[in-house]
């Protein structure tokens, strides 16, 4: 049964507003504080159409010069002139006031306005903000009711609807950073005590699947219930921040876990906004590997400089993280990931490294890939795929023929001679995959006309390489990709992928009972016209859903575009296909 379809389509430029997001806007104070050490935090609402503030709450703290005060509409007598689309003076009931400047006009937008301004005593004493203080607008709250909003087994009840384009959206309890926040924790029986608890799903409303699960603590089913509903909401506003994405304009409800929705009081209220991760798009191909039943993608970032740094993500099967750099990490080509042991490595080119590959995870942080005798050097991007607690990795020399490596422990074995009848352009990288207790090695040979396949017996060794090449007919100018899938019996498939000149990507199936590739559909929902023009990665993990389901989840991750439309850098997308009651 489709458990369900998780689309990240992670834009290449983050313009796009929320769809439903409207008059009027709350903004909160980041980065912000005063030159005399005092801290600046709160929100302000304000209506651009109008021209009015409707709520607000600003605290300055103590410093040198000033003492701190608070400026609110609900409490301590605030007051505020009649402000300005780049101006906006609040008052406290000692007669201290704050006066915002804002870098650009607020409008019902939202987005995020750099920040200017100061707070001044009766005594005409003047502290002013620095640093690089901004106000961001903060999306709509979204107040869910327990007893009307709610989810069971698949079945979706009145969810509360908000239609966002494609992007990626951060989610977090909206107690105290709106004011438009009414619910603070939800019960599970009307009046009973130890039964409070918090937590939510968002769902794809057209398809009923889920696209984020979250509950204090995160990923328990059934979440944890609290003796009071002040350590319910407690508990919520200590969860960080949850992320879930959309690759296209789609209706999404949010509503509670529960099989009997009347008997429940209260709610949860979630506070949504468009994420603005640190580097949203590529110049190369990105990669994926599995570790510790999550997925883990990275690619090259797009930046100035003959080096790029590499970004990743991981997915645990319920929410995806934050977007973070890997420290000191930096490619000319694209990158490539693997695992073994229980760590993910990581395998780059970095500039002026006279062409060496440089490993970083386990005891390799950011080494050449060297032994005794000899480094690895390359000007494509190489490949890596672990079995057990060994690590193999293949790369294209620089005349063409294809090398290979073990690490096994913190050493690496390089193998002094190339892989049999392989050769390809210096420039293009080979796959590798570990498959039916054999290493299996594609590469495009020299025409570009065809990908060729080869496997290895382990112990791996320059006798281990089987007398006989596949050969599967597809034209394309960069790497294959090889992963493993799951079947619809929980059986592993050896798959392979080619980006192909008309920028489309084939799929082949490997038969481990006859050796032989056949040419499959595409086990993903692609675009039906050139969408890539780039190396694609592919996999696949098993995860447990918060009803304890196992969930078996094929990936897909590409760099969407062609070279001219849109131009590089490439936004990255993401594909998954999903199987419920998949094996553990």
């Amino acid at each position: 049964m489709k458990f369900k379809k998780f689309d990240i389509f992670v834009l290449a430029l983050l313009c796009e507003s929320l769809a439903a997001n409207a008059a009027p806007v709350t903004w909160t104070v980041e980065n912000a504080k005063f030159n005399d050490g005092g801290s600046f935090t709160g929100w302000f609402t304000y209506d651009a159409s109008l021209n009015q503030v409707t709520g607000w709450n600003l605290v300055s703290g103590p410093g040198s010069l000033l003492g701190g005060d608070i400026y609110s509409s609900s409490c301590c007598g605030g007051t505020y002139r009649p402000p300005s689309d780049t101006e906006i003076r609040f008052f406290a009931s000692d007669d201290t006031d704050l006066s915002l400047y804002f870098g650009s006009r607020l409008t019902n937008a939202g987005g995020k306005v750099s920040l200017s301004g100061g707070e001044s005593s009766d005594f005409d004493v003047t502290r002013g903000l620095t640093g690089t203080p901004v106000v961001v607008a903060s999306g709509p709250v979204i107040n869910i009711n327990a007893a009307v909003s709610g989810y069971f087994d698949g079945v979706i009840t009145a969810p509360v609807e908000l239609t966002l384009n494609a992007g990626c959206y951060s989610v977090v309890d909206a107690i105290g950073k709106d004011p438009a926040a009414i619910y603070d924790a939800l019960n599970y029986h009307s009046g009973v005590a130890n039964d409070w608890a918090w937590q939510y799903r968002v769902v794809n409303v057209a398809t009923s699947t889920t696209l984020l699960y979250a509950a204090a603590p995160r990923n328990e089913s059934p979440a944890t219930k609290y003796a009071s509903e002040t350590a319910a909401s407690a508990a919520g506003l200590a969860l960080a921040e949850s992320t879930f994405c959309v690759d296209a304009t789609t209706t999404v409800g949010f509503v509670v876990d529960d099989n009997y929705l009347p008997d429940n009081t209260g709610g949860i209220s979630v506070l949504v906004s468009e994420t603005a991760p640190f580097d949203t798009v590529t110049l190369a191909a990105p990669t994926l590997t599995v570790l510790n039943e999550s997925e883990v993608w990275a690619w090259e970032g797009d930046t100035v400089g003959d080096g790029h740094p590499v970004f990743y993500q991981t997915f645990n099967g319920n929410s995806v993280s934050p977007i973070a750099k890997i420290p000191g990490a930096q490619t000319t080509t694209a990158p490539a990931l693997g695992a073994a042991g229980g760590k993910a490595y990581l395998a780059t080119t970095p500039p002026n490294s006279d062409d060496r590959i440089y490993v970083y995870g386990g005891n390799a942080q950011g080494k050449p890939l060297c032994d005794l005798t000899m480094c690895a050097r390359t000007r494509a991007t190489p490949a890596l795929a672990g079995d057990g607690s060994t690590l193999y990795t293949a790369w294209t020399a620089l005349d063409g023929t294809i090398m290979y490596a073990t690490l096994d422990g913190d050493s690496w074995s390089i193998e002094p001679v190339p892989v049999p009848k392989a050769l390809t352009k210096p420039t293009i990288g080979p796959a590798l995959a570990f498959y039916g207790k054999a290493l299996h090695l594609a590469w495009v040979n020299e025409s570009g006309e065809s990908v060729e396949v080869e496997s290895a017996t382990l112990p791996l060794s320059s006798g281990s390489w089987s007398t006989k090449v596949k050969i599967i007919p597809t034209g394309t100018r960069v790497a294959p990709a090889l992963g493993v899938l799951k079947g619809t019996a929980c059986q592993e498939v050896l798959t392979l992928a080619v980006t192909t000149t008309k920028s489309t990507v084939d799929f082949a199936d490997y038969d481990p009972v006859t050796s032989e590739w056949s040419v499959v559909e595409a086990p993903f929902d692609l675009p039906s016209g050139p969408f890539t023009v780039l190396t694609p990665a592919i996999g696949s993990f098993t995860f447990k859903a918060p009803d304890g389901m196992y969930i078996n989840s094929n990936e897909l991750v590409y760099a969407g575009g062609t070279n001219s439309n849109p131009p590089p850098p490439h936004p990255i997308h993401y594909k998954d296909r999903q199987v419920k009651n998949g094996c553990p």
